[in-house]
């Protein structure tokens, strides 16, 4: 990712745009589509992480902020197991796995791989042609473990409890908005500061092409560039205020 992919992405951040947030991510990864909603998650902070730093600040119960390594966001994630589960209920065998989307078009049947009966599998967009011909005990008992299935992606602990930093654990639901909600909140900068940074490669790094650079890259040069101009203030002061001590004292 290059700057001038996060300025796009901090646009649809900003505008709360999720939809338009996920087509600049599937550019930048290819495969990211045919992952599941567990995997997507981690890839999506592991890319925030790596392009921008993978440190965030929360705030606690004091409302004050709390320094947190992405690092354990992705330990936690990866605890959470991308299990199959495979049911079978008079006759008819039904496996359910993870939703791809972490959106759901408003079809709870979507986590439905395939419905198998008398050797024969239906599955992909033939699976809502058969749902209402299934008899109805084996309907309901579908409905059934798909909620369970449902709630086993609902409380997903992204941070950890930390007590003695007054921090409370964050569940979040990887098949609602909350976490849509989250990663925004990760990718999202405010655009002043980021247009300031443009204003500063534009005055001092005139060689450097700032769209082509990482945005953590573009962070780091402006950081030595701020350091490097406070020690050279901080040596003019001095230099300003050192006395000859054979000048003649008035």
């Amino acid at each position: 990712m290059n700057n001038r992919d996060y300025l796009t992405i901090c646009k649809y951040c900003e505008n709360q745009d999720f939809g338009g947030f996920i087509t600049i991510i599937e550019y930048l990864i290819p495969e990211f589509n045919d992952l599941n909603i567990v995997d997507k998650a981690y890839a999506l902070i592991l890319y925030r992480s790596l392009f921008l730093g993978p440190e965030i600040q929360v705030m606690n119960d004091d409302k004050s902020p709390v320094t947190i390594d992405l690092n354990t966001v992705l330990e936690n994630i990866a605890e959470v197991e991308c299990k199959q589960w495979e049911l079978e209920h008079e006759g008819f065998k039904i496996i359910l796995g993870p939703l791809k989307s972490f959106v759901s078009s408003g079809d709870i049947y979507d986590c439905i791989k395939t419905i198998e009966y008398n050797n024969k599998t239906v599955k992909g967009n033939e699976i809502n042609e058969v749902l209402e011909f299934l008899p109805v005990e084996v309907y309901t008992f579908i409905n059934q473990k798909i909620l369970d299935f449902y709630r086993y992606y609902n409380m997903v602990e992204i941070i950890s409890e930390a007590p003695k930093a007054k921090l409370r654990a964050l569940q979040l639901n990887l098949n609602d908005n909350s976490f849509c909600e989250f990663i925004l909140s990760l990718y999202k900068t405010d655009l002043d500061s980021l247009f300031h940074e443009i204003y500063i490669f534009a005055q001092h790094f005139k060689n450097i092409d700032y769209f082509k650079l990482a945005p953590l890259d573009s962070k780091i040069l402006v950081s030595i560039l701020h350091k490097e101009t406070s020690e050279a203030k901080k040596a003019q002061e001095q230099s300003n205020d050192y006395q000859n001590p054979l000048t003649p004292q008035l």
